[in-house]
């Protein structure tokens, strides 16, 4: 089972983890880091790190708002990080570009 929802970037805190303020409907807002599914970026404060970060930031630059999509299997990663799928109004999905981009690798725990 698939949830959707809209949510709004707050900071990027390295290239596979982000703070989001997640809209819950009815006026509810719940601000979570996330675990981004399905990709793997190098940790932040090695040079790839930097450069995923970076990609990041650039990728929600035109686009702060986003729609989540978390899946019933995948609620929480071992840190407490909900994970989830993160895709732009246009339809670019961040993991996907971010493999594109050759800034992360596929993952899947």
């Amino acid at each position: 089972m698939m949830y959707q929802y809209n949510a709004t970037l707050i900071r990027v805190i390295d290239g596979d983890t982000l703070e989001m303020n997640i809209d819950l409907g009815f006026y509810c807002h719940y601000d979570a880091k996330l675990r981004l599914r399905g990709v793997n970026a190098p940790e932040r404060f090695t040079e790839g790190g930097k450069v995923a970060t970076s990609f990041v930031k650039d990728w929600f630059a035109e686009y702060p708002n986003v729609v989540l999509y978390t899946h019933k299997t995948d609620l929480t990663d071992k840190y407490g990080r909900w994970v989830a799928d993160v895709a732009r109004p246009d339809g670019h999905d961040l993991a996907l570009d971010m493999i594109a981009a050759g800034v992360a690798v596929p993952f899947l725990p």
